[in-house]
């Protein structure tokens, strides 16, 4: 008999394992959907005892200095990489979101737009792409910023004709079991991927620091 390591049996099968859920990966999936409920459900008591405490004047995904944090809180805290991973801006009036470091674009993970060449507008907003008469895209604008396949990207999104609040979304965050294994995978990959970078020998960081 062929042994093998836990950690090998938990990766997925296309990795050569046997796509085990480890328990580290299942609890921060639940405490991702956990953080996600203080951010979806603001008005619930568990998210006001939590923000009374802990946020009164910023939100969940804020870093919090303190040095009376609760072991439930610094429990769930914990799990914002995770969720960042899985959080969208969903467009309503577009004043909100910036185009170029908001997570606003669906793809394979939620992200900011790609910028054609140098970037000039690095303040832009996403309600300065839209045509607020009309509340449809401003074509020229986008064919001027982007190449064709993000702008296809980009009119894909629909834009309400009330032009309403920009919103966050946990696209991969809300309640089921379909949402539940996406955040598993995505924390299992996570380490995977850690994992990898570290014990390969001819990797090296390299920090990139602009100059003055």
């Amino acid at each position: 008999m062929h042994w093998l390591a836990w950690k090998k049996l938990c990766r997925h099968k296309r990795e050569g394992g046997l796509g085990f859920r480890t328990i580290e990966d299942f609890n921060t999936a639940l405490l991702a959907k956990q953080l996600w409920r203080l951010m979806d459900y603001p008005d619930s008591l568990f998210a006001k005892v939590f923000k009374g405490r802990y946020y009164r004047n910023s939100t969940p995904m804020d870093p919090i200095r303190s040095y009376s944090l609760s072991y439930g809180w610094q429990s769930i805290s914990s799990a914002r990489s995770l969720v960042n991973k899985g959080l969208i801006k969903r467009v309503g009036s577009g004043s909100s979101i910036s185009v170029w470091y908001d997570p606003w674009i669906s793809d394979s993970r939620p992200r900011s737009a790609i910028c054609i060449g140098v970037n000039y507008y690095p303040h832009l907003r996403v309600s300065e792409l839209i045509n607020t008469q009309t509340s449809t895209w401003n074509l020229p604008l986008l064919q001027q910023l982007f190449e064709s396949t993000e702008v296809a990207r980009i009119t894909g999104i629909t834009i309400s004709t009330g032009l309403k609040p920009d919103r966050l979304d946990g696209c991969s965050l809300k309640q089921g079991d379909i949402r539940l294994n996406r955040g598993i995978r995505s924390s299992r990959s996570s380490r995977t991927w850690r994992a990898h970078r570290y014990s390969d020998p001819t990797h090296v960081d390299c920090k990139l620091s602009p100059g003055k």
